[in-house]
């Protein structure tokens, strides 16, 4: 079947960006849908070759260590932009030099945080962080140590990926993370029946995994396809990172929003709660996060889309898009609710006696993941234009509220779990009283000010 011959009735369009566009969504569909399939297949296989507590310190320490995708201090979301713009103009030279440029920044960060983290990790007592007392102390410190390393390695042959999205071919981007699952299934499968449970072991697997499919696309495009924007030392030049570093830390800051609201979650229920309810809450969060997973696989293609079209001053191409994704968003809401009226019934085929999932915890995050879908719109475009100066304050208001309205939301209103996803939600609920007013603005040619920066 080929992709490219593929389209999709209610999106289809006339004009050749959306053609373009419409196709990457069928490529994407079809990617996600069998990624979704290996990722629901993965999480009960992982959870029975462990433990459901083992799994949520897993979990937890993955998220941790997650934290250094962050540190990049916005480089990949900077590379996105100027190198969807600098294609535009076909300007390849450029575009060499900031993909080189970008793999030389890594690698040299990479190498400066391991001399903190390296022996940071030997002195932490990992049972009192991921309040795991009953856990081997050494084997926790050995899981970090394989964790840090692939998280460092990843974080290096993933900018692939991020050339993938600006020249507007996400669907295979989005084939790396399938590649990258069904690699770690067929491992976690192989564990299962050769080697008793470890936790060193699925760390090592699930580490392994998307740092070998990353190779492997690298040097696949970069010697085809991409071969005359392929990066080599002599096109490093240094002085083209504040180029894009001057749009990447603003990314940086709200990247550090996302960390809070997402990566502590984790850590935050394993301590106002325990291990095993980190599970509970993942295996909710996989199941509805499905719903803005397909919604998101629309949008994809959108970000480096709207870039181009703003530097062309295709306004009306951007305008009609938008109505196209708002239609869109009705679809999704049905879906949302037919979800979790099955919710339950889903969740004892799937989890079997293992998880019980509180029906409360599945109604807010049905409401979190329509809220979330609908302000994505916005947010792919303002992130495409680059004009982020009031995505950024919004993301430092979320970083000082975030873990005072936890615990109020936990420990004086006496919320469950989903406490946890009623304050997420405050971020989709801001994003909505002023974003679309800037786009209208910006749409216009109405934007002064803060609102077009």
């Amino acid at each position: 079947m080929n992709i490219r011959n593929i389209s999709i009735p209610f999106l289809k369009s006339k004009d050749q960006r959306s053609r373009h566009i419409d196709k990457n969504i069928a490529g994407i569909f079809l990617i996600k849908g069998a990624n979704i399939a290996i990722t629901f297949l993965l999480f009960p296989l992982t959870i029975h070759y462990i433990s459901p507590h083992e799994y949520g310190i897993w979990l937890t320490l993955s998220s941790i260590i997650g934290w250094l995708n962050y540190f990049d201090f916005g480089l990949s979301n900077g590379l996105r932009n100027r190198l969807a713009e600098s294609l535009s103009k076909n300007d390849i030279v450029l575009s060499k030099i900031l993909i080189s440029t970008t793999y030389g920044i890594i690698l040299l960060g990479i190498a400066a945080i391991s001399v903190i983290v390296i022996p940071a990790i030997y002195f932490i007592d990992w049972r009192n962080v991921l309040n795991a007392p009953q856990s081997n102390k050494n084997e926790l410190m050995y899981l970090a140590y394989i964790v840090f390393i692939s998280f460092s390695l990843r974080f290096f042959f993933q900018v692939i990926n991020t050339v993938l999205m600006s020249i507007q071919r996400p669907a295979l981007s989005n084939l790396s993370g399938l590649l990258s699952n069904l690699l770690t299934l067929i491992l976690v499968l192989l564990l299962k029946y050769t080697l008793n449970p470890s936790i060193i072991a699925l760390g090592i697997v699930f580490g392994l995994s998307p740092i070998l499919v990353y190779m492997f696309y690298s040097v696949v495009f970069f010697s085809t396809s991409l071969r005359n924007i392929a990066p080599s030392f002599l096109s490093l030049d240094i002085k083209y990172s504040r180029m894009l570093f001057s749009l990447g830390i603003r990314f940086f800051i709200i990247q550090i929003a996302g960390v809070v609201l997402f990566s502590l979650t984790n850590i935050l229920i394993s301590n106002y709660f325990n291990p095993i309810s980190v599970t509970i809450y993942n295996v909710a969060y996989k199941y509805f996060s499905t719903v803005y997973m397909i919604f998101n696989m629309v949008m994809t293609p959108y970000w480096s889309a709207f870039t181009e079209a703003y530097i062309k001053d295709d306004l009306d191409w951007i305008k009609s898009s938008m109505r196209r994704l708002k239609r869109l968003w009705v679809v999704f809401v049905f879906i949302a609710l037919l979800m979790l009226s099955f919710s339950e019934f889903f969740f004892k085929i799937w989890m079997g006696k293992t998880i019980t999932i509180p029906f409360s915890l599945s109604i807010t995050f049905t409401l979190y993941f329509i809220l979330n879908s609908y302000s994505a719109i916005y947010v792919v475009f303002i992130n495409g234009i680059s004009k982020i100066r009031l995505s950024i304050i919004q993301a430092l208001f979320e970083m000082v509220i975030f873990l005072p309205l936890v615990h109020v939301l936990i420990k004086i209103v006496g919320l469950d779990i989903y406490g946890i996803v009623v304050a997420m939600s405050i971020s989709p609920i801001i994003v909505l009283t002023w974003m679309p007013i800037q786009v209208k603005k910006i749409i216009n040619k109405q934007a002064t000010g803060i609102w077009n920066k």
